[in-house]
């Protein structure tokens, strides 16, 4: 079993629970007349026909569709931010997320033969799903860096250094002073030489 300190673990992860919150995000939309379809929708007209997309099973297949695709994006911002790093990971986020709304559902979902007559072609549904991907986008880089990297690999990597001492650091540097051993000063040897020569006085009784 993966470790919770896994990053391909804590990424599919947090692809997955950035889709739950962009399909809250969905059902509010639709429940207000903002959008005219579920997000998850879309999952299951991929895999059955236009009557079986709102029934359970569909509404099942259609959920299963949006976790494995949530973890494929998860994975993807992911090695994102290791290939550029997490500076602006929002912004990174809403990329990844943009870029699925763009290429999943704007040009793959709009054109498939299978899928193109239930698509909406409405502005304001298109709209939706733009605002439902780019929370899914910002949501998943936020819970990854803000919460699942601070917690396990955070955490991990500040307790290696503290136990190794600072990643790069340099060998601690051994300075060794060498003594001469002159013997005694000049000044040293000329007294010394004159306290021998004087010869004390004899006092006469």
């Amino acid at each position: 079993m993966k470790s919770p300190n896994d990053p391909f673990t804590l990424w599919v992860a947090s692809g997955i629970i950035a889709v739950l919150v962009r399909d809250t995000y969905s059902f509010l939309a639709k429940q207000i007349g903002f959008a005219k379809i579920y997000i998850w929708n879309v999952g299951a007209s991929l895999l059955v026909d236009v009557p079986d997309i709102g029934t359970f099973w569909g509404t099942v297949l259609g959920v299963i569709v949006d976790l494995s695709v949530a973890g494929v994006f998860g994975v993807i911002m992911g090695l994102l931010l290791e290939w550029r790093g997490r500076n602006s990971y929002v912004l990174k986020g809403w990329g990844v997320g943009i870029t699925a709304w763009l290429f999943f559902y704007g040009i793959l979902y709009h054109n498939l033969p299978h899928t193109i007559a239930y698509a909406p072609s409405d502005p304001l549904s298109n709209i939706s799903t733009f605002i439902g991907h780019s929370i899914f986008g910002i949501t998943m880089a936020v819970v990854y860096v803000d919460y699942f990297y601070k917690k396990y690999i955070g955490v991990n990597e500040k307790n290696t250094d503290m136990k190794n001492g600072p990643v790069n650091a340099p060998d601690p540097q051994v300075v060794v002073l060498e003594v001469e051993n002159r013997g005694p000063s000049l000044w040293k040897r000329a007294t010394e030489k004159c306290v021998k020569t004087i010869k004390p006085k004899k006092i006469k009784p």
